[in-house]
């Protein structure tokens, strides 16, 4: 009887052990499993935190760039706005300015109605004709007559410019004196422009050096101007 209830109480201790170890293994690894997950989630953070951290200072670079580029254009607007300025100044009294030119464009319409009305009279008398020019325009008549011919060698030289070359393109121009100086920058200038240019070298250097610094449109030719077989040969070649 006695050794029965031992056995028994034997058995109930080793089940009470079994149960207390298989509890002490699964609270070590809900445990373990905890801090896993504590210290992944920790992770990701402070991972989180080094990538804004990274943007923060890619942002503060950004922007110190910003600032700089900001600071130089402000000193250039400023600059701009005193160099403004200092124009108005130098103009000076915009009203003024426009009132005398006003003066003296109606010194000058005058000028031109008495010398309509009293041309006839005049012509056979070019040192009265001279006086009464300098008794019209006063004491200012050189200004008047430079100012006069100012505009005309201004309008002039607008309607030069405008005077163009139709179909260029397919016109030739012939140049000599080609290794350098005048000539050399001449053929260069009017290749730019689209030109068909045949120019005509004293030397091979000349010509070889001429042709790499420009398009396929410009050909060389061997010419010396003071003998009369080149330019024989040159003629033949055009």
């Amino acid at each position: 009887m006695l050794s029965r209830l031992l056995k028994e109480h034997q058995v109930k201790q080793n089940e009470r052990k079994e149960l207390q170890e298989r509890r002490r293994r699964e609270a070590i690894a809900a445990a373990t499993c905890l801090t896993e997950s504590l210290v992944d989630h920790l992770n990701v953070g402070v991972a989180q935190a080094y990538v804004n951290q990274r943007k923060l200072d890619h942002e503060v670079k950004t922007l110190q760039v910003q600032a700089s580029q900001f600071s130089k254009q402000t000193a250039q607007w400023i600059s701009m706005v005193e160099g403004f300025n200092q124009a108005l100044k130098e103009i000076g009294d915009v009203e003024n300015w426009a009132r005398s030119i006003e003066m003296d464009m109606r010194t000058i319409a005058t000028a031109l109605e008495m010398f309509f009305q009293r041309g006839q009279d005049q012509k056979n008398n070019p040192e009265s004709y001279m006086d009464f020019i300098f008794n019209v325009l006063g004491e200012n008549a050189w200004l008047y007559i430079t100012a006069t011919v100012m505009v005309m060698c201004f309008f002039g030289w607008l309607f030069r410019d405008s005077l163009q070359i139709e179909n260029f393109h397919e016109k030739y121009v012939f140049v000599t004196g080609c290794d350098s100086g005048f000539g050399h920058l001449l053929c260069k200038k009017l290749d730019r422009k689209g030109f068909r240019v045949l120019a005509g070298c004293l030397t091979e250097k000349g010509a070889d050096d001429l042709k790499r610094a420009t398009g396929p449109y410009l050909k060389t030719v061997l010419l010396d101007v003071t003998s009369q077989e080149s330019i024989q040969k040159t003629m033949e070649w055009t």
